[in-house]
C-alpha cells in the first residue's frame, strides 16, 4: 500500500489520480452514447461530429442537376430527384444533356381525356339534334304537311303517288325530284327531303 496522505510522493500520486480522473471524464463526455444494440444515438453523434454539407458537382452548381434513377429496372436520367434527399450525380464529357421533350405522360393522358370528352359531347349533340328532327317530322305527319328531313315514303303517305318523278344531281350526288299536280315539288337526296317548293294558285 502506497501512502498518499503526505509528503512530496503523496502529493505526486494525488496529482496523478486527479489527472487520470479528469481524462476519464472528458473521454466519457466526448464518446457518443450507444443503445443496447451498439447503435450510436443520433443526437449525441451529431453533437460530437459537426455536419458537413456535401459538395455539389459543378453541373449542379450551374443549374444543370441530373439524377440517375431506376424505373422498372431501366436506368433513366431526369432533372428531379428520384427520392427525397438524393444528390445529383457528377457529370463529365461522356454524358450529353438533351432537353426533355414537351408533353410527358401526364400531358398525353390529359389530351386523351380532353379528346374523349369532346367526342362524347359531339355524340350527345348529334343525338339531341336527331331526336328533335324526328319529333318535327312526326308532328308534321300528324298535322298533314311536308317538312325537310322527311323520307320519300313519308311524303308519299301524305300526298299520295307523285304525278312526276325525275332524276337530278345536287352537290355531286344523285337525287330524285317528285312533283304533285305541278304545284308541289320535293327533292330527295339519300332518301331525305332537302328542298320543298310549292306554287300557289290564284
Amino acid at each position: 500500500m502506497i501512502d498518499t496522505s503526505g509528503g512530496r510522493a503523496g502529493r505526486l500520486w494525488q496529482c496523478l489520480f486527479m489527472t487520470a480522473a479528469l481524462l476519464t471524464a472528458e473521454m466519457t463526455l466526448a464518446a457518443p452514447a450507444t443503445t443496447q444494440d451498439g447503435d450510436v444515438k443520433a443526437g449525441q453523434a451529431n453533437a460530437a461530429a459537426p455536419a458537413v454539407a456535401p459538395a455539389l458537382p459543378t453541373a449542379a452548381k450551374a443549374g444543370n442537376s441530373i439524377y440517375r434513377c431506376m424505373l422498372d429496372g431501366v436506368p433513366t436520367w431526369q432533372q428531379q430527384p428520384c427520392h427525397q434527399g438524393d444528390a445529383p450525380v457528377a457529370l463529365d464529357d461522356s454524358l450529353t444533356l438533351v432537353p426533355a421533350a414537351q408533353g410527358g405522360p401526364a400531358d398525353l393522358e390529359e389530351d386523351a381525356t380532353a379528346e374523349r370528352l369532346e367526342r362524347e359531347k359531339q355524340r350527345t349533340l348529334a343525338a339531341r339534334q336527331e331526336s328533335q328532327r324526328q319529333y318535327r317530322i312526326r308532328s308534321a305527319i300528324n298535322d298533314g304537311y311536308l317538312v325537310e328531313g322527311m323520307s320519300e315514303s313519308q311524303a308519299v303517305s301524305l300526298l299520295g303517288k307523285p304525278s312526276d318523278v325525275s332524276e337530278t344531281i345536287a352537290d355531286n350526288q344523285s337525287c330524285r325530284l317528285l312533283s304533285w299536280w305541278g304545284d308541289v315539288r320535293v327533292q330527295f337526296c339519300n332518301d331525305e327531303a332537302v328542298s320543298i317548293t310549292a306554287t300557289q294558285r290564284d
